[in-house]
């Protein structure tokens, strides 16, 4: 989907696989002033080249930003696999944001992580995104062949299940976590079957 300026996006959930040359598990594009709260993807995220001249942007939370954008992620998580494929062009791959208009943008990752595997073969990935942000409190979890990247490395899915390990989240009123069961998710929303160490 397409997200204009003025958008404010809350408690928004994706569990389908989404396919497009713009991406993301709960916007593909957008421009103009976006801020996404308190939402989480566990689709998979998918797009393909099919020529040397295509490009495709991929996302967990979100595939493009536009130049002269300014978006705030804040709250949010990324469970689902992110996959460019085709054996030419460029894809942009990223656990929460593809990618962006080089540095004509204003983008801010605030208390998020991402914990699903992020691929392309042939172009540029980031286990947060393959683009320059600003990040605060932002982790990803490297086991399952994940790339590597922006954001704080949490090695394992185990050492993901640990509270100690998400400095920054707010555990009283946003965020809960079962330790050493669960990675964490949000509270007063659905708890996706993905946040479990025994489905990993």
């Amino acid at each position: 989907g397409y997200s204009s300026s003025g958008s404010e996006i809350t408690e928004c959930i994706n569990e389908s696989e989404v396919t497009g040359r713009n991406a993301g598990g709960i916007t593909g594009y957008a421009s103009g002033t976006v801020s996404i709260t308190k939402s989480y993807n566990i689709g998979k995220i998918s797009g393909s080249t099919t020529s040397g001249s295509s490009t495709i942007y991929l996302g967990g939370i979100a595939g493009y930003i536009a130049q002269n954008a300014t978006f705030t992620i804040e709250n949010c998580y990324n469970i689902g696999e992110i996959a460019g494929e085709g054996t030419a062009g460029y894809q942009y791959a990223g656990g929460i944001i593809g990618s962006s208009y080089s540095t004509r943008t204003t983008i801010t990752i605030t208390n998020s992580y991402n914990a699903g595997k992020v691929s392309a073969t042939s172009g540029y990935t980031g286990a947060i995104t393959s683009s320059n942000v600003t990040l605060t409190n932002v982790y990803y979890i490297t086991e399952g062949s994940i790339a590597q990247g922006n954001g704080t490395e949490i090695a394992t899915y185990e050492e993901g299940a640990k509270q100690a390990n998400y400095a920054g989240f707010d555990f009283e009123t946003i965020w809960e976590i079962q330790e050493g069961k669960t990675m964490p998710y949000l509270k007063g929303m659905t708890i996706p079957d993905q946040v479990y160490l025994s489905n990993h």
